[in-house]
């Protein structure tokens, strides 16, 4: 299993996947064209989609579990979620063009100062 969080063509070059697994996409960055849905054929792979406005639908508490979940692998394996930059809320411009950089690891953070 696979989760891919860019969408578009980043999910043809994913060759760690077994033959028969599922690719779990939670989005697209807008600018991707898309993915070659042929190219999961090959392998018999799977594409499964999540937005977050199916998460909004789901009830109260899955909701809840789902955001328990997300806080304690924030906590407990801060590994996870590899930061590129913090910027201070002012400077939301820069960490707009920073998520566009080419070769780009990691999440950019913004933080409030107040």
């Amino acid at each position: 299993m696979a989760f891919d969080a860019l969408g578009g063509q980043a999910i043809d070059d994913l060759e760690l996947v077994d033959e028969g697994g599922t690719i779990i996409n939670f989005g697209s960055l807008e600018s991707n064209t898309g993915t070659n849905i042929y190219s999961l054929a090959l392998n018999n792979l799977a594409l499964k989609s999540v937005s977050i406005m199916s998460w909004f639908r789901l009830p109260e508490d899955d909701k809840r579990k789902d955001f328990e979940l997300a806080l304690s692998l924030a906590t407990n394996h801060p590994e996870l979620f590899e930061v590129a930059h913090e910027y201070e809320f002012d400077d939301f411009q820069k960490a707009i063009q920073h998520v566009s950089r080419p070769g780009k690891t990691g999440i950019i953070l913004l933080r409030s100062s107040a």
